[in-house]
């Protein structure tokens, strides 16, 4: 049996290759190349089927979790896209929902997410089966069919009304009567037998996200034929996507479904005499399904590990921060900083400043603390304690040697501030009744202390807060100090709104142009409200981004002026949008090195495609040849710029690859007049000032004039840097750094 395994696998792919070359052979191969071009402009109309899809899917499968076990709809549209993309290159639909289970583990019980899916599962194949038999049977009374497919629609309504019938029988089937031999199908069959016996509306609501699901598909098949010019009725389009709906059940075995998905849109679409767009609505599904699958991976939630703690001799723990409450706060855990909840963000900040334990007093807010320590269990434990007694039996555990950080009620403290904390003077926080500023003075609420101060919560809590409450000095401490240098007060809703304006201002840098600055102020929001509603990854944001300078590079190759303006307007978009990625990650404290060479990566990548899609646009648009010359020298500089920025970015930035565009610009602007009207120039070719240039030229049909330009640039910038280069990497430039990194920290 073991050995038969890897040969079935074979045997499937071998026939799904089969299937795929029958495909390619009745398909009209001359007019591929011609359709690629022919989608180009179209293919985000044609991907917005599939993304409603995977939307009404996800809202199907959140309905069927219960409500006071229900994860957040951001997680469940994340862990379900990557479960699918698993299904995607090994068994169709079945492989990833074991994989959901095991992703939903730290938020929901297993119990409960296999529950879940099974619903969610037992539901899209009952309303699909259900839709399959109809509009088979509609295709075979409606459609101009051959008698063959008149026999194979007949089938297909045939085995899907009796899967339909099949499963309402079981449903109204009496009640087992052997409760001790329970299984998890027995369980599963008495949850769909409740929902259809006393929740009735959920359930229609269950069936109408599905039946959505399906139509989405035949809305995708209708497109993809519209724009090949391809004429095909709803009804035609919904044959199309019942035969190819049911041919995927049936080739689920193999894998990605390579062949299987090809050959039944291709034979659907010629036996509805629209064959001229077969191999479009092949092609456009099968990159669809990459472009998901790729998104799926990229967005994979990890499963956190929950850190051992350090342990001392006595068996006590370390690392551990200590969050007080303000009882009489007008501001809530729950409410927003930056896109996410305050509590969350107070989270978030400790766990990436190493803190594997986090102790609570909450008086009022425990409810909330809870459900945010349920969150967290896979990378660090939290602890909410309302009562005294219980906070004591915590605290008295802690080394009493070893001292612990505190963030005093109504503040909020960045993960810096966190990390420095452990260097902070050990004080007396009982102290503050007398002298406020022997604790809270330019720490700005975050202290150390020992254990035994920490013995009646509820006394210490009223104390910081009546020593912090009033003090004007204290707020200008903390208007003045950079956001991450400082804690933040947010006790009152004036002091949470600035706290918030500090946060977004914060992301700002010293770098950013007039027109970088503009777009930070489009994209910050945006950020904050992906933030807010998905806890939006910032990989797959930057994937997102080069997908987006790909497909700009795309359009300006089509040569016309119509495809030239709206190529301009991808790029000012995938502009606005560049700075989103490092916006999610800092907001989110997820910066990293990775996360900042694939941002490099993508910048990189929008320049090469932009530029040789702007080459073959202008030669096709003039006619003229030398553009190729033109378009070759971008091209050269270009690379030759890259290749020594890479270089530059690893030599002079110690490690934070970041830095590299602020240290650069603190040389050229130190090194004289022609190097410090060099630096000026270059802000020109960033990617935050250059699309609006393009877009101007692109309104007044003057692209060639972009290449030229671009061209003669990307000399003078290369040969610039290949000039300074010794200068560069030399002591001059790493002594000129350290001294603003010291600057910087001793603000």
């Amino acid at each position: 049996m073991t050995r038969a395994r890897p040969l079935l696998a074979v045997g499937a792919f071998l026939l799904g290759l089969t299937l795929l070359a029958f495909a390619v052979i009745h398909a009209d191969l001359r007019s591929i190349g011609l359709l690629v071009w022919q989608l180009g402009a179209a293919l985000p109309l044609a991907m917005v089927p599939g993304a409603a899809w995977h939307l009404l899917r996800t809202i199907a499968w959140h309905e069927c979790f219960p409500s006071a076990e229900r994860p957040t709809f951001g997680r469940t549209f994340r862990v379900r896209l990557a479960a699918e993309a698993f299904s995607f290159v090994t068994i169709r639909g079945v492989a990833g929902e074991p994989l959901k289970v095991v992703l939903l583990e730290p938020d929901v019980t297993p119990a409960v997410s296999a529950a879940a899916v099974a619903l969610e599962r037992m539901a899209y194949l009952t309303v699909t089966a259900a839709i399959l038999g109809v509009s088979a049977l509609t295709a075979m009374v409606t459609l101009p069919l051959s008698a063959t497919w008149v026999r194979i629609f007949g089938i297909i309504a045939v085995t899907a009304l009796s899967m339909v019938a099949l499963v309402i029988f079981l449903l109204l089937r009496a009640r087992s009567s052997r409760p001790a031999s329970r299984r998890f199908a027995q369980v599963i069959k008495e949850q769909v037998r409740a929902l259809v016996q006393t929740d009735r509306r959920r359930l229609a609501r269950l069936a109408l996200y599905e039946a959505g699901a399906y139509l989405m598909m035949a809305v995708e098949v209708w497109v993809v034929l519209w724009v090949t010019s391809t004429p095909v009725g709803l009804a035609g389009a919904i044959a199309i996507e019942t035969f190819t709906r049911a041919a995927s059940v049936a080739s689920a075995f193999i894998p990605g479904n390579v062949g299987a998905l090809e050959a039944s849109n291709v034979a659907a679409a010629v036996a509805l005499q629209a064959g001229a767009g077969a191999a479009a609505l092949a092609l456009v599904r099968r990159v669809r399904g990459l472009i998901w699958c790729l998104l799926g991976f990229l967005i994979y939630p990890r499963v956190r590990l929950k850190p051992e703690p350090t342990k001392r001799s006595n068996g006590s723990t370390t690392d551990t921060l200590i969050v007080l409450e303000d009882a009489r706060s007008d501001v809530l855990v729950s409410d927003q900083l930056g896109g996410m909840t305050i509590g969350e963000r107070t989270l978030r900040a400790a766990r990436r400043a190493g803190y594997s334990h986090v102790l609570v007093w909450a008086p009022r807010q425990r409810p909330s603390w809870d459900a945010l320590a349920r969150w967290m269990r896979a990378s660090m434990q939290v602890i909410a304690c309302s009562d005294a007694a219980r906070w004591w039996g915590f605290v008295r555990r802690l080394d009493a040697g070893a001292p612990v950080t505190v963030v005093a009620p109504g503040f909020f403290a960045p993960p810096e501030v966190l990390t420095a904390a452990r260097d902070f003077p050990v004080v007396d926080p009982h102290a503050a009744a007398e002298d406020p500023d022997e604790v809270l003075n330019l720490q700005s609420g975050v202290f150390r202390t020992r254990p035994e101060s920490l013995a009646s919560p509820a006394a210490l809590a009223v104390l910081l807060t009546k020593a912090t409450r009033h003090r004007q000095r204290l707020a200008r401490d903390l208007a003045s100090k950079p956001v991450t240098a400082a804690a933040m007060r947010c006790a009152t809703p004036d002091q949470l709104a600035a706290a918030e304006r500090r946060l977004r201002e914060s992301i700002f840098k010293p770098t950013d142009g007039v027109l970088g600055r503009f777009n930070r102020r489009m994209s910050i929001p945006i950020s904050v409200a992906l933030i807010r509603w998905t806890r939006f990854n910032a990989h797959l944001m930057t994937s997102i981004l080069i997908v987006m300078g790909v497909y700009a590079g795309w359009l300006f190759s089509l040569g016309s002026y119509t495809t030239g303006v709206l190529a301009a307007l991808v790029s000012l978009a995938a502009s606005i949008l560049d700075g989103c990625d490092g916006e999610l990650a800092r907001l989110q404290y997820k910066e990293s090195k990775f996360g900042c060479w694939l941002d490099t990566l993508g910048d990189y990548t929008y320049y090469l495609a932009v530029f040789t899609g702007l080459t073959v646009g202008v030669v096709r648009q003039t006619g003229w040849a030398g553009y190729w010359w033109i378009g070759a020298a971008v091209l050269f500089g270009s690379l030759a710029t890259f290749g020594l920025l890479i270089v530059l970015r690893g030599r002079i930035t110690d490690g934070r690859p970041e830095r590299l565009r602020a240290a650069a610009n603190e040389h050229f602007h130190a090194t004289g007049t022609w190097a410090r009207l060099l630096k000026e120039l270059s802000t020109v070719a960033t990617r935050a000032t250059m699309p609006y240039g393009i877009l101007a030229l692109a309104v007044l049909d003057l692209l060639p004039v972009v290449l030229v330009l671009a061209a003669i640039g990307a000399q003078i910038y290369w040969l610039s840097l290949a000039f300074e280069f010794r200068r560069l990497v030399g002591s001059t430039i790493q002594t000129v750094q350290l001294k603003a990194d010291a600057t910087q920290a001793n603000s």
